[in-house]
C-alpha cells in the first residue's frame, strides 16, 4: 500500500542520513 512505501522510504533516508552522519566529520 501507499503507507508502506511512505514507511519503507522515511526509514531508507533515515539510515541513509545516519550513515552519512557516521561517515561525515569524523
Amino acid at each position: 500500500t501507499l503507507k508502506d512505501m511512505e514507511e519503507d522510504i522515511l526509514e531508507g533516508l533515515k539510515s541513509q542520513e545516519l550513515e552519512e552522519y557516521l561517515n561525515g566529520p569524523f
